[in-house]
């Protein structure tokens, strides 16, 4: 995927966060590791709603900015920490969604996902994460791709910028049928089979630890849009 197909991505991600009610004011912010290992980023102080393919930045791995009339967010360096704990994940996305929030608000952790297709798409736990430190991170995302932040929303990663986004919706929705479930007597675990079942079925482009050869690369490209498509057609 060129440049151009990514930005284009990220403005409609943008356009999709906003329209979503996932980010307000300027709330949020999206990056993605290129092949040279530079990062396309999002600018700071803008709503997502008026992000355009010419205010995306291109930044250096010390959050220096190569190109862009903006400044960079002040979270990229938490993007940074992130990319060096998971060396596969290639995107981020960070909003803040009310259900996810409220988790965070709370400190309370959503655990293991009510929804079984949730195991798949996210990983086994979705965690409450209460600081951003290289151990807890490799932690928290060793069997999972997305993680709430105490006080700062949810974040979800992967290997594509659409892929990304799309497991913060279904992290959302996971945190929506929780709260919910709570006021029909609490959250009933899924049976400890099914959640083995169900982990089972993760790619593993979703759990591989790096990507060390241009024929991997493209495995992994085959294998997100394998699971694009089935995300896509449950959605229907």
């Amino acid at each position: 995927m060129n440049i151009s197909e990514v930005k284009a991505q990220i403005v409609q991600c943008c356009q999709r966060l906003w329209a979503r009610g996932y980010v307000a004011n300027h709330d949020g912010n999206i990056s993605c590791k290129m092949e040279d290992g530079k990062f396309l980023a999002t600018p700071t102080s803008f709503s997502k709603k008026d992000v355009t393919e010419e205010d995306l930045l291109i930044i250096d791995g010390e959050g220096n900015v190569l190109e862009g009339k903006h400044k960079v967010f002040s979270e990229f360096n938490q993007h940074l920490v992130i990319y060096k704990a998971r060396p596969d994940v290639r995107a981020i996305v960070h909003g803040h969604p009310y259900g996810a929030s409220a988790f965070g608000a709370s400190q309370k952790t959503i655990g293991t996902p009510a929804v079984a297709e949730a195991i798949v798409s996210i990983g086994k736990s979705i965690e409450t994460l209460k600081s951003f430190t290289p151990d807890e991170l490799a932690r928290v995302l060793k069997d999972s791709d997305g993680f709430v932040a105490a006080g700062n929303g949810a974040w979800t990663v992967g290997q594509g910028v659409m892929q990304t986004y799309l497991r913060l919706e279904f992290l959302e929705e996971v945190a929506q049928v929780h709260l919910l479930a709570e006021s029909l007597g609490g959250v009933k675990p899924l049976s400890a089979d099914l959640v083995a079942e169900q982990f089972k079925k993760r790619s593993p482009a979703q759990v591989q630890t790096k990507v060390d050869s241009v024929s991997e690369v493209s495995r992994i490209k085959e294998l997100v849009q394998q699971e694009l498509e089935r995300i896509l057609s449950q959605r229907r």
